[in-house]
């Protein structure tokens, strides 16, 4: 009997344990949430086919770098924002509703919120002085 190489297939992702879950899918699927989409509706935004966005929130795919920009692109971020997102240790979901609801705004209205949070997270930091 002959084993089989795998070295090429791309589909399915190496077997892990529980701990070393690869975030991607369920991030992907907490971001399109959050935006009240659903994979088909995603995946038209995408330009990619429903089974893709499926098989992707299910960890059955490595997407290719083409893959994730179009994901990106159909979730509203930069790619950078979505790799940078996947290596945070915790995605917390208000968070990312928060950047959705920032990414709308003007660059003057902005300049406003950006002065405004960080002179509130100062006070909080240093609430004595």
């Amino acid at each position: 009997m002959t084993d089989r190489d795998n070295s090429a297939d791309t589909t399915q992702p190496p077997e892990r344990d529980g701990a070393d879950r690869d975030p991607l899918g369920p991030l992907v699927k907490s971001l399109r949430l959050v935006r009240g989409l659903s994979q088909e509706a995603l995946a038209l935004r995408c330009g990619l086919s429903p089974d893709t966005i499926r098989r992707v929130e299910h960890g059955k795919m490595n997407p290719t770098i083409a893959t994730l920009r179009k994901i990106a692109h159909g979730l509203d971020l930069r790619l950078s924002s979505l790799v940078s997102l996947l290596e945070r240790e915790r995605v917390d979901v208000q968070l990312l509703a928060l950047v959705d609801l920032i990414s709308t705004i003007d660059n003057r209205t902005l300049a406003i919120v950006d002065a405004m949070v960080r002179t509130l997270i100062r006070e909080m930091e240093n609430p004595n002085k």
